[in-house]
Order: C-alpha cells, then sequence, then structure tokens
C-alpha cells in the first residue's frame, strides 16, 4: 500500500476518528449512568437492540450457521456482547474513565495469557512484558488514588479487569466463525441472538426509567453511543480494515486510551497523579515489550 496515496490519508483519518469516539465513549457513558437515569443492563439492552437492528438490515441474509457452530457462536454471543458489555458498563459506572480506559488496554496481554492455557508457548519478551503490565494494572486498582477519585472503587476496576479477560477470550474464540462466514454475518447473528438473551434482564429497567427527567445531555450522550460508538466507529473500522494494513489498525487501539485520559480530564474532572502515570507507563512499557520480538519479525 503506498502510504501517501488517498486511500492512506482517509484510513489514518478513519482510525483517527475511531479511537476518539472510543476514547469519548468512556466519559459520555457516564453523563447517563452517574446520575441514575439508566442502569448499565439497561443501557446494554439499548445499544444490543440498537445493534442488532442495524446490522441485520445491512448485512443479515436469509442462511444460519451451520448446527455444530451454534454453540461456539453461543459462546462469542456471551463473552464479545453480552457479559462483555454488562461488565465493561457496570464497571465505569463504579469507577472513573481513566481508571476503566487503562486497564482494558491490558487485553492484548491478557490474550497472550489465554493462549498460553491453549498450549502456546511464550518467548521471554510476553513473559516478562506481560509481568510489567499487569503489575502496572495491579499497581492502578489497589492504590488509594488521589482525592480527586471520587467515583473510583475497587469493585468498579475488577469488573473491567473481568471484562477484559472475558473479551480476550472472546478475540481467540471468534476468528473460527469470521473465518467460515464472515465478519459481517457472524456479528448480525451475535447481535441478534443477544438481543434476544438480554430482554429479562434489561426490560424492566428500560421500561421503569424516567424518561420524562432525562436533560439534554443525558439524551446526546443515549445518541453518541447508539449512533457514534454501536455505530459509525464501528464502519469507519471497517473502511480503515479494507485499505490499510491489520498492523496498522492495531497500532491505533493504543491511540483509545490517550484519548479517553484526555477527554476524561477535560469534562469528568479526573486528574493525573504519580500513581496513575506510573501504571500507565507500565502497562504501555509492557504491551511493548512483549510486541517487540513479533514486530522486528514483521519488520524484516
Amino acid at each position: 500500500m503506498n502510504v501517501g496515496s488517498g486511500y492512506s490519508i482517509r484510513a489514518h483519518t478513519a482510525l483517527i476518528i475511531v479511537a476518539v469516539i472510543y476514547g469519548a465513549n468512556y466519559t459520555i457513558a457516564k453523563w447517563i449512568m452517574d446520575p441514575g437515569y439508566l442502569s448499565p443492563i439497561a443501557f446494554v439492552a439499548l445499544r444490543i437492540w440498537f445493534a442488532a437492528i442495524l446490522f441485520s438490515i445491512l448485512f443479515l441474509r436469509k442462511s444460519l450457521p451451520e448446527r455444530k457452530d451454534l454453540f461456539t457462536l453461543f459462546i462469542c454471543t456471551l463473552t464479545g456482547v453480552l457479559c462483555n458489555q454488562y461488565l465493561f458498563f457496570e464497571g465505569l459506572a463504579n469507577t472513573s474513565p481513566l481508571h476503566a480506559a487503562l486497564i482494558m488496554v491490558t487485553t492484548p496481554l491478557m490474550v497472550l495469557w489465554i493462549m498460553v492455557l491453549r498450549g502456546k508457548k511464550l518467548n521471554s519478551y510476553q513473559v516478562w512484558g506481560s509481568v510489567l503490565g499487569f503489575a502496572g494494572a495491579g499497581l492502578l486498582i489497589w492504590s488509594r488514588g488521589s482525592s480527586s477519585d471520587k467515583s473510583f472503587t475497587v469493585w468498579g476496576d475488577i469488573l473491567v479487569v473481568i471484562n477484559a479477560f472475558i473479551y480476550a477470550y472472546y478475540l481467540i474464540r471468534v476468528p473460527e466463525l469470521i473465518k467460515k462466514y464472515g465478519a459481517y454475518k457472524v456479528l448480525s447473528w451475535m447481535f441478534v441472538l443477544a438481543a434476544i438473551l438480554v430482554i429479562p434482564f434489561g426490560w424492566r429497567d428500560i421500561v421503569s426509567a424516567q424518561w420524562d427527567s432525562w436533560d439534554a445531555k443525558s439524551w446526546f450522550a443515549l445518541g453518541f453511543v447508539l449512533l457514534f460508538t454501536t455505530g459509525i466507529a464501528y464502519f469507519l473500522n471497517t473502511y480503515a480494515l479494507l485499505h490499510a494494513s491489520p498492523a496498522l489498525v492495531s497500532n491505533y487501539i493504543y491511540l483509545q486510551p490517550v484519548c479517553a485520559i484526555a477527554i476524561s480530564i477535560s469534562f469528568q474532572g479526573d486528574r493525573l497523579d504519580l500513581v496513575k502515570l506510573l501504571s500507565a507507563g507500565m502497562i504501555f512499557t509492557g504491551i511493548a515489550i512483549s510486541s517487540y520480538k513479533i514486530q522486528n519479525s514483521l519488520n524484516r
């Protein structure tokens, strides 16, 4: 691919927009949950239903997965949609956007160790990089933090950690379905199945929500999460995958927490103290070390 081409410029632009959208999602989602306008499960249900309708209209066809793949599809739906989103929003409701963003960066490290459980052997870079990254996350979670961390709780951070682990497992399981059926079709099936499964859990909270008490800021937040985080960001990311290398797309993932931290400090009142800076440095350095040998082999 020619780096100076128009396609390349548009791919970079799309990836930057995606990083900003996902980064902003950490703060904007709390504008609804912090005042108690919507519970996390109600928020998740609305997002799943919106995505199910959107992806069904655009991508779903009459074909269904083979019976032997139904269990894998069910597991991917739980880990990639239902449990993943619920744990993230429940954790975010009980911690700060800054904490949640930094913890989610450890997902690639969790992927490595889940692969170990499946028989993969790690090299020394991956082992020590993971140790450093997880130590940074542990320091962030168990430190008392500053007095500005009013929304921080250890429980909220732990939920985000569990979410990152579950999502890491999803990233390992879903490729077998995507290779067989295609990404669009698999995502459509997953969201339709999740839309059915979430009804008993989210319907009551949605019906009992005090919609008439919402202010303009809350409606904007809901619209942003549904339209931008669920819809536009996904399509821009897919566009970038078509016009840029997977390595480039994956590199932009690490821009998301930077955007999340900047937006959280600007609009949510978060503050960077020495512990957070040290934790962030340990996490990012750990990821860099764990991917060092892989990146070297790709660049040769």
